[in-house]
């Protein structure tokens, strides 16, 4: 499975993430299967873009902050350029890779159910 995420959509998405917070589920973007969105919050605000992907995923997908911001980091567009980044799952494990073709990050997937968004906001 491979997902095309905006750069600009991840970077938005971590400004909105919490920062050592107990609940560790909020120090990840999260990946809506449903609604095909990437969203994020810090309990005070919520961050909810629509994914341009045509594919359907098998599962809600939470990525680590920490991970985001390696990956964002690694990647500075010029002024002007859209850059897409790639969140892929070979293996149909827990293993995962965010990036492009020069550079990935890989990482566990947390084991952790993120709100539901939905059930608040229609």
């Amino acid at each position: 499975m491979k997902i095309a995420i905006p750069y600009h959509a991840l970077l938005a998405a971590s400004h909105a993430t919490a920062t050592k917070d107990i609940r560790t589920y909020l120090e990840c973007v999260h990946i809506n299967k449903d609604r095909l969105q990437l969203e994020a919050t810090d309990g005070h605000i919520l961050l909810s873009l629509a994914l341009p992907t045509a594919e359907a995923l098998d599962e809600n997908i939470l990525i680590p902050n920490h991970v985001v911001n390696q990956v964002l980091k690694a990647y500075k567009p010029k002024k002007g350029e859209s850059k897409w980044l790639y969140l892929e799952n070979k293996d149909g494990d827990d293993q995962w890779t965010l990036g492009d073709d020069g550079i990935k990050v890989a990482f566990t997937k947390p084991d952790a159910k993120y709100p539901n968004f939905g059930a608040l906001f229609r």
